[in-house]
């Protein structure tokens, strides 16, 4: 054997490698979770009570639409969002049950400062979800979920942008 037949070899099977760690990492627990259930996320704001308040706070709303019977729920292990300024506050887990009714939501407080509201005008944001499904025989398989958080479901008050540029709310 060559040195270039070496190199081709090592290269196919780093190549290889990673297409399995892609695929058993990332595909195989986003179809998994796409197969037990569907869940609308949202982001709800509050209105601050103090002018001088340079934080919008808020909550991660995650609503099931539905859920498939061989799973006893969901375990959400981690949250993060592709806009690294958005916090969340004291999050450990989220346990969504599969056996309660449809429609059942569950929040996570989170927060962003005002000065990075800019980066939210008009644009996409998108959530990661990872964690756990539990089957009726209690055992746990790796899920992964990615949404794509739009204008209408990140809901930011109106009054937000306009006092990050001075102007007066009326």
């Amino acid at each position: 054997m060559t040195t270039l037949s070496l190199y081709l070899i090592a290269i196919c099977s780093i190549l290889v490698v990673l297409g399995l760690w892609y695929l058993f990492g990332s595909v195989i627990p986003s179809i998994r979770f796409k197969k037990y259930f569907s869940l609308n996320p949202s982001l709800q704001w509050g209105q601050s009570e103090h002018k001088q308040d340079h934080l919008l706070r808020g909550s991660l709303l995650l609503e099931m639409l539905e859920s498939k019977r061989d799973a006893k729920g969901v375990l959400i292990t981690s949250v993060r969002f592709s806009v690294k300024e958005f916090h969340i506050r004291n999050f450990d887990k989220l346990y969504l049950d599969a056996q309660g009714s449809l429609g059942q939501k569950l929040s996570v407080a989170l927060y962003i400062g005002r000065k990075h509201l800019h980066l939210l005008q008009n644009k996409r944001v998108r959530l990661d979800l990872k964690g756990y499904v539990v089957l009726k025989d209690n055992q746990r398989a790796r899920v992964k979920a990615t949404f794509m958080l739009d204008v209408q479901t990140i809901n930011l008050p109106q009054t937000s942008f306009a006092a990050d540029l001075g102007l007066r709310v009326d």
